[in-house]
């Protein structure tokens, strides 16, 4: 059976299982203070370095191998989750501190890759965050709360 024809991509680093377990520990009040939220799953917890949007699938294994260079290229941003905000009250992040110079320059060499291989990506200015939950539609009261 043939795969999707268009896959909805985006790169993204992982933070470490041991980062998400910590921060999923320390957010279980706030789960259970505002269950009408949306949260994202801790296996889905990732922070964005482009996004690329609805593409053809045949479009991966180049920019696999283009991301893989790029990864090679670049030490691996000393990373910390900090704080909390929101965004136009409908998504709850986690802050990050630490290496941000070096997250800027690696999110720059992957939207350059992205480039290279002649895709699209919304280029929008790297806003370090690790998303969290999200509003669902008509429920925007949650987020400025849970984020104070």
């Amino acid at each position: 059976m043939p795969g999707p024809a268009t896959l909805r991509l985006f790169v993204a680093l992982a933070p470490p299982d041991d980062a998400k377990s910590e921060l999923e520990r320390a957010l279980r009040p706030v789960y259970a203070a505002h269950p009408l939220l949306r949260w994202n799953r801790i296996e889905d917890w990732h922070i964005t370095l482009a996004f690329l949007g609805e593409l053809p699938a045949e479009v991966v294994p180049g920019l696999r191998a283009a991301l893989a260079e790029v990864s090679g290229a670049h030490p691996a941003p000393e990373l910390a989750l900090v704080g909390a905000g929101h965004f136009d009250d409908r998504v709850l992040w986690s802050g990050l501190r630490g290496d941000l110079d070096r997250l800027h320059a690696l999110a720059a060499s992957v939207r350059q890759a992205v480039a290279a291989c002649g895709l699209p990506y919304a280029d929008r200015p790297l806003r370090p965050h690790l998303t969290l939950a999200r509003a669902r539609r008509g429920n925007v009261d949650g987020i400025g709360q849970a984020a104070g």
